[in-house]
């Protein structure tokens, strides 16, 4: 049978098109399965990113700052804090906080996220017996230094509760094994490894790469001062109660010099800091009740804040860090802390009622801040960043609460002291005689040699006498 001109046409013109889809569905199939090879082939382990790389990886590829969601509850908690703290003002903050490469925006960081990061961080770890001890040094450091550091960690990583000791190189490691105290002290010391840093800053210490052994980590500067045993032991038993906080024996205490509102946010009893709102850095005590912040040395922190310090979250205030004169990561990791956990620090005793050993100069009698006695222009570039911090998170914490002689004779409640630190609670002494002075020492978190108190056994093990590492 002929076929018809209009049939013809029709059938000319159905060839043309499956000669043209031939080819189209065919590339489709083709890129489906290059797709799905490329989705589940990976870089050999060597060549992949660290955590953190691909942590801020994942931050780039969800858009610039400000978009998508903080995805982890306790960064929604601090917005939350936030904004109830700054609604008690009669003149608020904005969200922002100026510096030098531009305005840091609290809302915008927390929805970088922080997505590989543990939002359950116990509160309690009874069961804990042993913590991670990080110092930190530099190819600046003379070996004077390292002479005296050598001997301090080696004496500590005696003690029973230490299982690992880490010294974060902030440089070229081969520099540190070339030296004469590191093959005399270092090299054969036990539980002793270097973590190797390629930038030279002190947030390189929470590192989450370091990957410390045990949850709990005790941070050393590498000048001291060096506590002894017992106090360590009693504010390791602290950490245990509180696991979810920073715990540390050099407290400082962040005194306003003006406030425009008494009242404080209902559900954490942090205080808001307000537009006219000014703060000071006070540096002449540790005070047992109202730390708002520790310093670093013979400081407890589980590692689990190490992946927020070093999430996208907290760039803008990592950058704070290392751009401002003072390098005030202590400041800013007990803020830190304290707004992902919604809790001051915790205290403990530095000492007995017997004297310090290694005592060093103070950061402030350094001849960049204006020599011995010539402190101020120190004070007023912490204080600073004490505003900065304060204005980005929109609150600050209560203050320790709990001192070591809590509910004992010698805890009084005192009059604001000479020093307009508003101190009112304080520990007269200040210091125990023994660690069953200390109230958490009466087996309030039972762990294994620790008994109810009654029996007030030794807590230094027969082991380790006499004085191991002091």
């Amino acid at each position: 049978m002929i076929a018809r001109p209009q049939q013809r046409q029709k059938l000319r013109q159905r060839l043309r098109l499956e000669r043209w889809a031939a080819p189209f569905v065919w590339g489709v199939l083709v890129l489906y399965v290059v797709g799905s090879l490329l989705s589940t082939w990976r870089l050999p382990h060597h060549l992949e990113p660290s955590g953190v790389a691909k942590e801020h990886a994942r931050a780039s590829a969800r858009g610039m700052r400000g978009v998508g969601s903080p995805g982890n509850p306790l960064l929604a908690d601090i917005l939350r804090r936030r904004g109830a703290s700054q609604a008690l003002c009669p003149a608020q903050y904005n969200a922002s906080a100026p510096h030098s490469r531009g305005m840091f925006n609290l809302r915008e960081d927390m929805a970088r996220g922080a997505p590989e990061c543990n939002a359950d961080i116990p509160a309690m770890m009874c069961g804990e017996t042993q913590f991670t001890i990080i110092t930190m040094s530099y190819p600046g450091v003379d070996d004077a230094k390292l002479k005296f550091l050598g001997p301090q960690l080696e004496r500590r990583a005696q003690w029973d509760i230490v299982a690992e000791v880490v010294m974060v190189w902030n440089g070229d490691a081969q520099n540190l094994y070339e030296r004469e105290p590191y093959k005399k002290y270092f090299k054969d010391m036990p539980k002793f490894r270097v973590f190797e840093a390629k930038t030279n800053s002190l947030m390189n210490r929470y590192d989450p790469a370091i990957k410390p052994k045990t949850a709990a980590i005790m941070y050393v500067d590498d000048d001291g001062p060096f506590q002894l045993y017992e106090p360590t032991k009693v504010g390791f038993e602290r950490w245990k109660q509180v696991s979810n906080r920073q715990v540390g024996s050099l407290g400082r205490h962040t005194p306003y010099l003006a406030q425009q509102t008494g009242s404080v946010e209902p559900s954490s009893g942090f205080n808001p800091f307000c537009n006219g709102d000014a703060v000071t850095y006070h540096f002449k005590s540790f005070p047992d009740f109202q730390s708002n912040m520790v310093l670093p040395s013979f400081s407890f922190l589980h590692r689990d804040y190490l992946c927020y310090i070093f999430s996208p979250a907290f760039r803008g205030v990592f950058d704070f860090v290392n751009d401002h004169i003072t390098r005030p990561d202590d400041i800013a990791v007990s803020f830190i802390v304290s707004h992902i956990s919604g809790l001051a620090p915790a205290t403990y005793p530095k000492r007995f009622r017997r004297a310090d050993t290694g005592r060093k100069m103070l950061l402030y009698q350094d001849a960049i801040f204006g020599g011995t006695g010539q402190n101020r222009t120190w004070i007023k570039h912490r204080s600073d960043a004490l505003t900065w911090l304060a204005t980005y998170f929109g609150s600050i914490n209560p203050g320790s609460t709990s001192g070591w002689c809590e509910g004992r004779p010698e805890h009084v409640h005192a009059e604001p002291d000479k020093n307009k630190q508003n101190i009112k609670e304080t520990c007269t002494p200040a210091y125990p005689t023994s660690p069953y002075e200390v109230w958490w020492m009466d087996g309030s978190c039972p762990t294994p040699g620790h008994g109810s108190g009654k029996e007030k056994e030794p807590i230094r093990p027969a082991l380790l006498e006499p004085n191991p590492g002091e």
